[in-house]
């Protein structure tokens, strides 16, 4: 924004010929979003909570996430490569849209806010109940919490 500033102050013409060209920018060439090989449930709405209840001998590790957030873009291909290497029949890997389902979000206690330091949150789910949560919330205040492939193994497993 520093720069749109300084531009259009220096000269207002090259300050919209920027303007125009980031904004090209961001609409032709999106950051580009994980495509490898994963085995990860995507849950829609209420999905994600009745799967859980529904078979209580399965262990869920579950990502919250949105797509605008740029921390859940890049915790993606950690995710998906602990999927591939820790899921079993009893150990599954899922994903949910909070960005889309915020009823949901509200449900599992998950700020949604642009500013919230709670994307991603990553929950373990054993025996239909929730046993662990990364970032942890303390005093209504969400403690930072890295997410490496290390440190989620370390965590979860």
């Amino acid at each position: 924004m520093a720069n749109v500033f300084l531009f259009l102050r220096a000269e207002p013409l090259i300050g919209t010929i920027y303007v125009f060209l980031c904004v090209v920018h961001a609409v032709l060439l999106p950051e580009p979003a994980y495509s490898g090989p994963q085995k990860i449930t995507y849950f829609n709405g209420t999905e994600l909570n009745d799967e859980i209840q529904r078979n209580k001998r399965i262990t869920w590790l579950v990502q919250f996430y949105t797509t605008w957030s740029p921390e859940c873009k890049h915790i993606a291909p950690v995710f998906a490569q602990l999927s591939e290497r820790f899921a079993l029949p009893n150990l599954r890997f899922a994903k949910l849209d909070v960005g889309r389902w915020p009823k949901e979000a509200e449900r599992f206690r998950i700020n949604t806010h642009p500013a919230s330091r709670q994307l991603p949150t990553m929950s373990l789910f054993k025996d239909g109940k929730e046993v662990m949560r990364r970032p942890t919330i303390q005093n209504k205040r969400a403690i930072p919490f890295v997410f490496t492939q290390v440190r989620i193994i370390f965590e979860c497993f």
